[in-house]
């Protein structure tokens, strides 16, 4: 699985909290590989906070993710899965992000 890397201090680190975003994945998922890649900027400028977890590792989320990885879960909704557009995901989650501030 390709792993996310985030260089220190190659952008400038935005005022508010990263979003923390949930990856399900699974060991050998060359979409959710492509997919990882596809984020990498907004990892990179401090946006988004990956936290991978491997479906294979809980019955449950195999039964409800099995046919749909790579999927982004963002506070329990699910954000984008299976083969997607990163920028309109990001674009989403800017706008789930600005309804909460305003909530």
């Amino acid at each position: 699985m390709v792993e996310l890397s985030s260089e220190e201090g190659d952008s400038a680190r935005p005022s508010s909290e990263p979003a923390r975003v949930i990856f399900y994945t699974r060991p050998v998922c060359p979409l959710c590989d492509s997919a990882i890649r596809s984020l990498q900027t907004w990892v990179d400028a401090g946006d988004v906070m990956l936290e991978f977890v491997n479906i294979e590792s809980d019955l449950a989320l195999e039964k409800k993710w099995g046919c749909s990885i790579p999927v982004l879960e963002y506070a329990g909704r699910a954000l984008a899965k299976g083969r997607f557009d990163a920028e309109l995901a990001m674009a989403r989650l800017k706008r789930w992000r600005n309804k909460e501030a305003t909530l």
